[in-house]
């Protein structure tokens, strides 16, 4: 069962985090709004958003080879869900089971 790995509790930054637990079903990872996401897997992944941990991979996804995977994928997060303090993305392995890395660097400071 894919879960949860939470960049967004603040802290030393960049900050890492990993599901050992990962699978077909999406790890929800947490981070603070408009911060980088690095996420990396020993095997193919899918990456999307807007599905809770454990929730069915979409058909609208994007797909990374384990070569791709293996070297990391980054993507830029936007604002806070709706009502919270976190920006949310999901990744899922193509298939089997391994753990999903992710990590973060911070965004710059918004308010300069």
């Amino acid at each position: 069962m894919g879960g949860t790995i939470n960049l967004g509790a603040g802290g030393a930054e960049p900050v890492f985090g990993a599901d050992a637990g990962g699978n077909t079903s999406a790890t929800l990872i947490q981070a603070p709004p408009y911060s980088t996401v690095t996420i990396q897997a020993q095997a193919a992944v899918y990456v999307f958003n807007g599905v809770a941990a454990a929730g069915s991979v979409p058909t609208e996804r994007f797909e990374f080879a384990a070569s791709l995977a293996q070297s990391g994928v980054t993507f830029k997060v936007g604002g806070p869900t709706p009502g919270g303090q976190v920006a949310t993305i999901n990744a899922a392995l193509q298939s089997g089971t391994g753990t999903i890395y992710a990590s973060i660097e911070p965004p710059e400071n918004r308010g300069s």
